[in-house]
């Protein structure tokens, strides 16, 4: 026990290691202001990010809706008038020096392709 007192009275007689600047309550207090201003942006940051992103996944998944020029696309094909593949071609041009190269064109039903 003696020991204890002979450490804590020398301790006791360096008494500037227990003594603080007169604007150190300040400084916490400053401190302490600038860490809550600090988790205020970080959570106002956050949560908007957090919204934002609930917005943008709302709007592509509920919203998302097949395009209407596509099937007004397909209506209009069924009532389009057919057209024959074969007919009559007729050259007719003033100058004799025309010459046209002409080949004849066949629809295979095998490979769709004409």
């Amino acid at each position: 026990m003696d020991n204890f007192e002979n450490k804590f009275n020398t301790f006791k007689q360096n008494s500037s290691l227990l003594t603080v600047s007169e604007d150190f309550e300040n400084q916490v207090f400053a401190k302490i202001k600038k860490k809550k201003t600090q988790r205020k942006v970080t959570a106002s940051v956050a949560l908007f990010m957090v919204i934002f992103a609930f917005i943008f996944i709302a709007q592509a998944v509920l919203l998302h809706r097949e395009p209407g020029p596509k099937t007004v696309a397909q209506s209009e094909l069924t009532t389009k008038e057919e057209v024959p593949v074969i007919e009559d071609v007729i050259f007719a041009s003033s100058d004799s020096q025309t010459t046209y190269a002409i080949e004849q064109v066949s629809y295979s039903e095998d490979d769709d392709t004409i």
